[in-house]
Formats: C-alpha cells, sequence, structure tokens
C-alpha cells in the first residue's frame, strides 16, 4: 500500500495542467460517445499544497515538495494541478488557466499538505487590484 501511495505522490508531482487537459479530453469524448454532453461530468481538483511568497521562497518549498513529498530530485512544480505555487497573483491566474484548460470547476484544498505562507507581511494584491479574501495562512 505505501508503494502505491508513493506512485500516486510521484505521478501527482510529474503530471501537469496539459496532461490532466488531455485526460478530460478523454472522459469529455466518452461522454459525447455515450450520447451524453461533452460536459456532462464535472471537473474538480484536490490542491495538496499551496505555497506563496517570493521567488525565492516558493523555490525552497518547491525543493522540499520534491524531497519529501514526492521523493524526486528537484524539478519546477508550478505547472501541477495538485499544487498551487506563487504569489495569490499567480495562483489567481493558474486557477483561471485550469479553467479554461479543462473546465476546473471547483477545488479542495488537502489537510495534509497545508498551506504554507513563505513571507512577512500582507497579501500582494490580485490582478485587477483586488485584494485576496477568504485565505487563510499557517505560519
Amino acid at each position: 500500500m505505501a508503494q502505491a501511495s508513493a506512485g500516486d505522490v510521484a505521478r501527482r508531482a510529474h503530471t501537469t495542467v496539459e496532461d490532466l487537459a488531455g485526460r478530460i479530453g478523454l472522459v469529455r469524448d466518452a461522454a459525447e460517445a455515450a450520447g451524453r454532453a461533452r460536459d456532462a461530468v464535472g471537473v474538480a481538483t484536490q490542491i495538496c499544497y499551496v505555497a506563496f511568497g517570493s521567488a525565492a521562497q516558493v523555490r525552497a518549498a518547491e525543493e522540499e515538495l520534491c524531497e519529501r513529498w514526492a521523493g524526486i530530485p528537484h524539478r519546477p512544480l508550478d505547472r501541477s494541478p495538485y499544487l498551487l505555487l506563487g504569489s495569490p497573483a499567480q495562483m489567481a491566474v493558474a486557477l483561471a488557466e485550469r479553467h479554461e484548460s479543462y473546465g476546473l470547476e471547483r477545488i479542495s484544498l488537502s489537510e495534509e499538505g497545508g498551506i504554507t505562507r513563505r513571507t512577512a507581511g500582507p497579501a500582494p494584491l490580485l490582478p485587477g487590484g483586488a485584494a485576496p479574501t477568504g485565505l487563510s495562512a499557517q505560519q
């Protein structure tokens, strides 16, 4: 069981937004072939880990995730649909991209990975000058 769990974590670390968009395309094709609407199946993603801060702080979180969570050599993880990394503005852009790429309708946050805020002080504004709302952080 532990081996299967480790394999699932590594798969999540290596999966990209583009990979997941391709898989969702297969689901939509199957729905259509079965006579259902292409969007008959909704898309939700569980976010395993969220880290925000400076570029250097997010890279440190990425390195830690690779080593401790996925057990893989360091690699950029910003394309993983199961992670949100960067500034709040970058996260907003990433979520919008995921919605556009594969119809992401909702996310859930895992209690296992947690939310890590790597900076002190107020969170930066989102695109358009909006302040992030409903964002809690664990120091």
